[in-house]
């Protein structure tokens, strides 16, 4: 199992135990975060060979726990989320990656193969695994 989601845990802990703002200036920091996870999430999930039960319910994660939404589904000038917010700053966690995380272990019992290799509970990984090998198999047309 990779150390993806650990990473942003520890970072997150570490933003809010030295953060010494107001919560609208830690929330907008964890939103940022989030924002980049579900960037990676979305390319990961997009990928041709994701499954599509899977791809959904990770959808239905990011719109139902991110901070700000789902940016595939954000309507402008929208605060986004009050329960994610309510979550957070209850517990001081991102209930996002909480979700997130335990949704990419279930990606990874599953032991899905795919043209790169097995799926497993890191999106980073899957999406630099994807590249390399269609860069690889792809060179020369």
């Amino acid at each position: 199992m990779s150390s993806y989601f650990d990473e942003l845990d520890s970072h997150i802990s570490d933003l809010v135990r030295t953060h010494t703002g107001t919560d609208t200036a830690i929330l907008s920091l964890v939103a940022d975060i989030e924002d980049a996870v579900m960037a990676t999430v979305y390319a990961a999930i997009l990928d041709k060979e994701f499954p599509g039960d899977l791809r959904l319910r990770a959808i239905g994660v990011m719109r139902d726990w991110a901070l700000r939404g789902d940016p595939a589904a954000r309507v402008p000038g929208s605060a986004g989320n009050d329960e994610p917010r309510r979550w957070f700053l209850s517990v001081r966690y991102s209930r996002l990656l909480a979700e997130l995380h335990s949704f990419f272990h279930d990606v990874a019992r599953r032991r899905i193969q795919t043209r790169f290799g097995l799926l497993f509970d890191s999106p980073a990984g899957m999406v630099s695994r994807a590249q390399a090998w269609d860069e690889e198999h792809n060179r020369g047309g």
